[in-house]
């Protein structure tokens, strides 16, 4: 089953699943929907205040949308432990 179907329609049951919006997010980041996987992640900031990495990351994403140039390293953060694995995605921004 595609992961973003899996996510939607856990999330219909649960709209604030940390897990299901994690998964969402990431798998916006693979498809490069940035303008979805943007408020996804500012869900994640209005649900998880005291997460920086989720602030950092949205502030990322704000600038990315804005200038959508790339040169500095920022990792999606894991839920659980909120820093990111080594084997997911780095995005660089300027």
């Amino acid at each position: 089953i595609n992961a973003e179907l899996f996510a939607l329609k856990g999330l219909k049951k649960d709209a604030n699943n940390q897990d299901l919006l994690y998964l969402l997010a990431y798998r916006y980041s693979k498809d490069n929907k940035i303008e979805k996987q943007k408020k996804v992640v500012e869900k994640l900031v209005k649900l998880y205040p005291s997460s920086t990495n989720y602030l950092k990351f949205l502030n990322q994403l704000k600038r990315r949308t804005l200038y959508k140039v790339r040169t500095r390293r920022f990792e999606l953060p894991h839920p659980k432990t909120d820093t990111g694995p080594s084997s997911q995605r780095v995005y660089q921004f300027r």
